[in-house]
């Protein structure tokens, strides 16, 4: 700062002294505002992204459960561990992707209401499409391979009891 406005001073000879502020001062109190909306979209989508985790484990997890039989069966009947959890991340996959394209289209429809809130972005911008994609998928594959790697325990003799 202080190369600068000896700089200024040299040009400005008239003036007896230059004072420098900095542009993050000067609009510091307006941008307030601008930081904590930010800040609490970021916020409310991390909550979305824990709650979408925690219900997609849940309803797996549910799911499994109801299941057991069903899964000491395939068991019983040859099938290996990683089949069983092969066919419940693939169940939960698939409700993710139709999860995922249901949020896209309604995201698609409300980006028109988005758009003011947006710097120089575009509410229909294919790389933050593709990263929240990739994300949701992640949270997808792991809320479903928790109750998977259960699945796969399943004692056969102690399902079948079960019912």
């Amino acid at each position: 700062a202080e190369a600068i406005r000896r700089e200024l001073q040299r040009e400005m000879p008239g003036a007896s002294y230059v004072t420098i502020t900095p542009l993050t001062e000067i609009l510091g109190s307006q941008m307030s505002s601008w930081k904590l909306g930010a800040t609490m979209f970021v916020a409310f989508g991390l909550l979305a992204l824990v709650l979408a985790a925690v219900g997609l484990y849940s309803v797996i997890g549910y799911n499994v459960a109801q299941r057991t039989h069903e899964m000491g069966v395939h068991v019983a009947l040859g099938a290996q561990g990683r089949d069983l959890v092969r066919l419940v991340v693939g169940e939960g996959v698939t409700l993710g992707v139709i999860g995922i394209a249901i949020g896209v289209v309604i995201a698609l429809g409300a980006g028109k209401w988005i758009k003011p809130l947006l710097f120089e972005q575009s509410p229909r911008d294919p790389a933050i499409f593709a990263i929240v994609t990739v994300a949701l998928l992640v949270v997808a594959v792991v809320a479903s391979w928790l109750p998977a790697r259960r699945a796969a325990r399943v004692d056969p003799i102690l399902a079948m009891r079960t019912e």
